[in-house]
């Protein structure tokens, strides 16, 4: 043993001598006496040994009664000023710790000297001691343990007092290897709620575990996380109600995985946001093309009533750069897997949406016809907007509120009771034919709490009406005159019934647009009636002589092209403007071609309550581009009429035309081609020219509401090149199938919008 060095101390004026010993064993010796190395040293015994060496051992210090203290100098830290950090003091000392080290360096200097100090001095043990002391503890990944609930994923995943399954892992910054550790914990942790005496997670007799929401948003998670959790999850039996993996870095991949789980999956999803991802057009498009193939879509949720909703899919701010091409592919899809189904396939939100669409509600979907997709917020103009939601019942009261991503499809229904509600849903069917409908199956019972719905609750109350009405005259009928003649007495006596009981509830417009429907589900009634009588020639009203006089007044003058023919009405409106022969052959040529140009795309512009079988393809830039004088000839032709007859394009600003190249392909189409009774929304001026000749099609004739009085309707059979202008959003027109052949024609539209 050696003394390392003698100090003077002076107390109450007196000066005491203190002898300072270091040794490098476990006992110290002094004045041939040992002294236990649990006893403690004075911080000045300590100052002074570091002042002279900063080695470790052990300290000893002699008391003002004679006695010694010593203690490990490892297990005693409490006023080194070196920089090395402390264990965590109470609230006193850490008080007072703070006021000795005012005037010491700063924060950020402090933590580097403690890592520096770290790696020259502190053994790691010391260094996981402190952090312990100081720092929170962090969950435990291993395999089906926890240290406790709030440490551990047993947290993240819960049941709820339905005994349905949650998995909530939002911004937790996961990634691959996290997500791993998870999916490795997960199946333990289901077997064991399945066990449970409190909470215990719902099975279904199928052994299928129902997971009201999966949530993985806002992470790190790549395909190849998804890939595995997806997989995880097929393997546990787990279907999704909800599944939110949006601000992720998900790409084409996970879209074909989940594709591939839209199409596997016993249960449909309600809900699949994949918002800010990295998903391109191609892997949207095939999560749209599996959902159009799946026959479980749309399907019915809790609080739905039985009634199917359309899966509501989030995809903005993703790799989609035209919105308005990937909607016509995304329509296209629909129509190609759907053939048989009419009707709006996909509901887009959009800017001061009125009919309350959201999550767990669809304003077009009723009992007989649902969209099967709900895509909201693609364009950028529609993703602040906010949506008014009408009342779904007269309990439910919804109030205004913006579309987010939350949503709760089974709040208050046991999982018993969700089975029942998705196993019993009334879903749509795409391929029945007349010989399987029933006239109990289109009869819509009215109840008396209805009448208190909502003003936009009546107007799809009476959309449904017109389609049951539609569905209803296209069931087969006796062959029988007398029946036929009763059957169309009665419908004109209801058609009568129905205007006279609207009163004030609807305008004079809407009642003799609905004599107008009526006559033609009386025309398109039978089979039989989608050929013209092969006796008759197309005429353009019942009078023989009309027709006559007709033909001797058109064929001497058909040389001069552009001249307008009119046929004239007591309200301006109802009249329109026959321009015979004024395209000629190479103009239509170079129409066909233009529409025909590889950047043309096909649309779909009709509204889903309207029924029709054609398809449309939309060029008026690659007319006007191509063919600028054909282009500016037409534009004078409906400039012209207007000025004549009604000036509308004088009383608007701006008017864009609309320039669409429709057909009616019988053969295509695999059944007649047809479009019912319409008006063009905020057109006021129509043009429709015929580009086919007649001998190339069966039927087809372009028909106009009546003239005046309260009975019939006006037909005019087109000759090729001829062109017919009228207000399109005024006067109701309609074309009789098409039953044969291929029937072409060209229309603009020149719109207020």
């Amino acid at each position: 043993m050696a003394a390392q060095g003698d100090f003077v101390e002076r107390r109450d004026g007196q000066s005491q001598e203190r002898k300072v010993f270091l040794i490098r064993g476990t006992d110290l010796e002094v004045g041939g006496e040992s002294i236990s190395s649990e006893w403690t040293t004075d911080s000045e015994a300590e100052q002074a040994l570091q002042a002279q060496q900063g080695s470790r051992g052990l300290l000893e210090d002699l008391r003002e009664d004679g006695t010694l203290r010593a203690r490990p100098l490892r297990e005693r830290r409490e006023n080194r000023e070196n920089g090395r950090p402390r264990p965590k003091p109470s609230q006193d000392q850490d008080q007072d710790w703070q006021k000795e080290r005012s005037g010491k360096p700063s924060g950020p200097e402090r933590k580097a000297e403690w890592k520096h100090d770290k790696r020259e001095r502190w053994t790691d043990q010391e260094w996981h001691s402190w952090q312990s002391q100081w720092q929170t503890a962090q969950p435990n990944y291993e395999l089906g343990r926890s240290e406790n609930a709030q440490s551990g994923w047993g947290s993240y995943v819960q049941v709820s007092d339905d005994g349905l399954l949650s998995i909530r892992l939002a911004r937790m910054g996961l990634d691959v290897r996290a997500i791993q550790k998870f999916c490795a914990w997960l199946p333990a942790e289901l077997q064991r709620l399945k066990q449970a005496k409190v909470r215990k997670l719902y099975v279904s007799s199928d052994d299928i575990v129902l997971a009201h929401d999966v949530d993985v948003s806002q992470n790190d998670l790549d395909d190849e996380a998804m890939r595995i959790l997806l997989l995880t999850l097929k393997q546990a039996r787990v279907v999704i109600g909800v599944a939110k993996f949006y601000q992720n870095r998900l790409g084409c991949r996970s879209a074909i995985l989940l594709s591939q789980w839209i199409r596997s999956a016993p249960w449909a999803l309600f809900e699949l946001h994949l918002s800010h991802n990295q998903i391109k057009t191609a892997g949207a498009l095939e999560l749209i093309k599996a959902v159009a193939e799946t026959k479980t879509y749309p399907s019915a949720r809790p609080g739905s009533k039985n009634w199917p909703l359309p899966l509501w899919l989030r995809l903005e701010h993703n790799d989609i750069p035209e919105a308005d091409s990937f909607e016509q592919k995304a329509e296209l899809c629909l129509q190609t897997a759907r053939p048989d189904t009419r009707g709006k396939l996909i509901c887009w939100f959009a800017p001061r949406n009125r009919y309350g669409c959201r999550s767990d509600n669809c304003g077009h979907s009723t009992p007989n016809h649902c969209p099967v997709i709900h895509i909201p917020h693609l364009r950028p103009e529609t993703r602040n907007a906010k949506v008014s939601a009408p009342t779904t019942s007269d309990n439910d009261k919804v109030q205004k509120a913006p579309a987010t991503h939350d949503s709760d499809p089974s709040v208050g229904m046991s999982g018993m009771q969700l089975i029942a509600q998705v196993a019993c849903a009334k879903l749509p069917q795409s391929g029945l034919h007349t010989s399987d409908i029933k006239e109990s199956d289109i009869v819509m019972e009215i109840s008396s709490d209805s009448l208190r719905r909502s003003g936009q609750e009546k107007q799809n109350r009476k959309k449904r009406k017109k389609r049951a009405w539609r569905l209803k005259y296209l069931l087969p009928r006796p062959e029988s005159d007398s029946d036929s003649s009763s059957s169309r007495a009665s419908s004109s006596t209801s058609s009568d019934t129905s205007s006279s009981t609207d009163g004030g509830q609807i305008g004079s417009f809407k009642r003799q647009r609905q004599q107008v429907q009526q006559q033609w589900n009386l025309i398109k009634g039978k089979a039989s009636n989608f050929s013209p009588p092969s006796e008759s020639p197309p005429l353009l009203s019942s009078d023989r002589g009309d027709r006559q006089r007709l033909a001797e007044r058109f064929e001497p003058e058909r040389h001069r092209r552009g001249e307008l023919y009119w046929f004239d009405a007591p309200k301006k409106y109802r009249g329109f403007a026959l321009a015979p022969a004024f395209l000629r052959q190479d103009e239509i040529e170079a129409i066909a071609a233009a529409a025909k140009h590889s950047s043309v795309k096909e649309i779909n512009d009709r509204k889903g309550y309207l029924a029709f079988k054609h398809r449309v393809w939309r060029f008026e830039l690659q007319l006007r581009s191509l063919y600028p004088e054909l282009y500016a000839r037409l534009m004078a032709l409906m400039r012209s009429a207007d000025e004549a007859q009604w000036q509308r394009l004088s009383k608007s600003k701006k008017v864009y035309p609309e320039v669409e190249y429709i057909e009616y392909d019988v053969d295509e189409m695999g059944e007649p081609c047809f479009i019912e009774p319409h008006v063009d929304n905020k057109s006021a001026v129509t043009m429709v020219a015929m580009l086919s000749a007649p001998d190339a099609y069966v039927g087809g004739r372009s028909c106009f509401r009546r003239a005046a009085g309260s009975r019939g309707h006006r037909e005019v059979t087109l000759q090729k090149g001829d062109v017919v202008l009228f207000r399109g959003e005024k006067l109701v027109h309609w074309i009789t199938p098409v039953t044969a052949g291929r029937r072409v024609i060209l229309q603009i539209e020149l719109s207020r919008v």
